[in-house]
């Protein structure tokens, strides 16, 4: 079945401690490293590799509870902050968003019309990746999310964003396993296990953070921070 790889707002103003930006954390990037394996692996299995990213033409443009909160600016075309960390392939596709769903108001359904199967990455898990995978299951797309690939800035966010894609929009799999060159069907991780794991690497990954210090900048917290 045709299987397409989405990688949701890997983008500075989210992640990197020298944005000065009301939604970055550098605890969100972790999902970074796993991310860059995902699309390794994506590209060996000939998956379709599609960037979702956000971008406001100007402060004013901004939807929804910031735009009418007046919240500071983020991920403004043409700034650093809008910019895509992990590089873009020669045959992937790019997708702009400017709400929470990579779904609403873009043309991501048309880029998947012959797509069975999405597996999701990015951050956050308890954001924007939740109302994507919502909205793509009720498009009656299968899916699926490696919890090493996802991200949250709070742990409850992180634990609790998997377990609650993970009864209703897609199933969880690991990426270990993924990697190493198996189907999707043998990556699975139990629904019942989905809080350990995730609460498990959570901690593992926060743990990095804070041997380096999370000022440090995002380039070295990357280093740290890594999938084994």
């Amino acid at each position: 079945m045709p299987v397409a790889t989405l990688i949701i707002d890997v983008q500075r103003d989210f992640v990197d401690p020298a944005c000065d930006s009301p939604v970055s954390a550098p605890e969100k990037a972790f999902c970074i490293p796993g991310t860059k394996k995902l699309v390794e692996a994506a590209k060996k299995s000939a998956w379709r590799i599609v960037h979702v990213n956000t971008v406001y033409e100007t402060p004013d443009s901004m939807p929804g509870l910031h735009g009418s909160q007046r919240d500071t600016p983020y991920c403004i075309a043409g700034t650093g902050g809008a910019e895509q960390i992990l590089p873009g392939e020669a045959d992937s596709i790019d997708v702009v968003k400017t709400r929470y769903s990579a779904f609403k108001e873009t043309d991501l359904t048309e880029h998947l019309r012959d797509v069975d199967r999405l597996v999701v990455s990015g951050l956050a898990v308890d954001c924007c990746v939740s109302a994507t995978l919502f909205d793509a299951e009720a498009l009656d797309l299968e899916c699926f999310v490696p919890f090493q690939a996802v991200s949250a800035s709070e742990e409850a966010g992180y634990v609790e964003g998997l377990n609650a894609i993970s009864k209703s929009t897609a199933r969880i799999i690991d990426l270990e396993t993924l990697v190493s060159g198996r189907e999707l069907e043998d990556c699975l991780v139990e629904q019942s296990d989905v809080r350990k794991f995730a609460r498990m690497w959570f901690r593992d990954q926060v743990s990095k953070l804070g041997e380096i210090g999370r000022e440090q900048p995002l380039e070295k917290i990357l280093g740290a921070l890594d999938v084994p």
